[in-house]
């Protein structure tokens, strides 16, 4: 599905699934209060969720989620898919955002030298209470 869906425009959400007779779909708003909710008929493995102008109009601009459930008559317990989206008055795109990991992989080689540091300190640190508790004692 797109994740952001513009303010009073229709969409479509395809869905493929495996063992499953229906779908049952929810669309909530930003408060969490369910705006749409229909039972729809899996055939040959596919269904589409036809939202309507009128259901973007009552969603609220901002972050709204949609909740799938899977329902089968053979299988005792429905799977489901919980997704959120963006309704925006605006035409606008999600920003892409890039990662650099160069620079986490040579922090952490920088810092693979305390780790035998401080085990070396520590065993020295325990000889040295062993040696001063034992050497006290007559």
């Amino acid at each position: 599905m797109n994740k952001i869906i513009q303010y009073g425009e229709k969409g479509n959400i395809s869905i493929e699934t495996e063992n499953t007779d229906s779908i049952l779909y929810f669309l909530m708003d930003t408060k969490g209060k369910i705006q749409a909710s229909e039972k729809l008929n899996v055939k040959e493995n596919k269904v589409a969720i036809k939202i309507t102008s009128e259901i973007t109009k009552k969603l609220q601009p901002g972050a709204n989620s949609i909740k799938v459930f899977a329902i089968s008559n053979s299988v005792l317990k429905p799977d489901f898919y919980e997704s959120s989206f963006l309704i925006s008055k605006n035409n606008v795109e999600l920003p892409s955002a890039m990662i650099n990991t160069s620079n986490i992989e040579n922090e952490k080689d920088h810092n693979m030298w305390i780790i035998p540091i401080i085990l070396i300190i520590t065993i020295i640190g325990v000889i040295a209470y062993a040696k001063i508790k034992y050497q006290s004692k007559p």
